[in-house]
């Protein structure tokens, strides 16, 4: 098959797909009114982000989130498998200014902590650190997520052209120089979790520099499994390093400048 032409049906199914998203409501969950006990948690606020293939495991971590007190939005923020999201990252980190802005209005809420797993974390990252985000969010914490890009066979080019998000992610591309560029909010933290034995997003793809940055954080675990991110969400472990940055960041403490 002539490659001009395969790549020719990539960019027009690419604009189908792309028309399809446009019309789809940008929250699917209903906007009921508050209740008393989402009131009587509202300062212990957490947005956590997904994609559709952590669908499924994002809600063992929402019910142990809620059973400890906090309350918890889940936003899923498209693509298929992690691999295909038609949008770019900084309209993902829109979507998710809109988002968070509108719920924290409706519970009465100055700040709120953000969860974000794989490459959606970039997004919630972008938003926090050039949107204006610090001003509500307290705590960034990211899960699997590719800091510092994703490997060859994750941006090459057919997949770059059908999704936006896979050429952001090119070690040392344009958008990730933008983005690692300056501090982190002062007002902010932001800690990556992740696995050293990832095979997604191999060490030290999902590592920050987080050297002398009082307010910015990695925390490593080895994973047993394939599925990485999809297991960081299910141990008890990581669970716990999770409430502890959330216990703190949403008391009260602060981060003071990421470097």
């Amino acid at each position: 098959m002539n490659k001009d032409f395969l790549f020719g049906r990539l960019r027009r199914l690419n604009a189908k797909i792309d028309a399809l998203w446009g019309r789809l409501p940008e929250s699917l969950d209903p906007r009921l009114p508050c209740s008393g006990a989402e009131l009587v948690h509202r300062d212990k606020t957490v947005f956590l982000l997904t994609g559709m293939s952590a669908r499924r495991a994002c809600k063992v971590l929402e019910d142990r989130l809620a059973r400890d007190g906090f309350l918890v939005r889940r936003l899923d923020m498209g693509g298929i498998g992690d691999l295909v999201h038609n949008r770019g990252i900084e309209e993902i980190a829109e979507r998710l200014g809109r988002e968070i802005g509108g719920d924290l209005a409706r519970y009465g809420a100055e700040k709120c902590a953000v969860i974000a797993v794989g490459a959606v974390g970039l997004a919630a990252r972008y938003y926090v650190k050039r949107m204006g985000g610090d001003e509500e969010c307290r705590l960034l914490v990211t899960l699997a997520s590719p800091h510092s890009g994703a490997p060859p066979w994750l941006t090459r080019l057919p997949l770059r052209l059908l999704s936006r998000m896979r050429g952001q992610l090119v070690p040392g591309g344009p958008f990730l120089r933008r983005l690692n560029a300056g501090p982190f909010p002062a007002r902010s933290r932001i800690v990556s979790i992740y696995a050293r034995n990832c095979r997604k997003y191999p060490f030290p793809l999902c590592r920050m520099d987080a050297e002398g940055k009082p307010n910015a954080a990695n925390i490593e675990f080895w994973a047993e499994s394939r599925e990485t991110a999809l297991e960081l969400l299910f141990r008890s472990d990581v669970y716990a390093a999770v409430r502890r940055e959330l216990e703190s960041a949403l008391s009260g403490a602060g981060g003071a400048g990421e470097g």
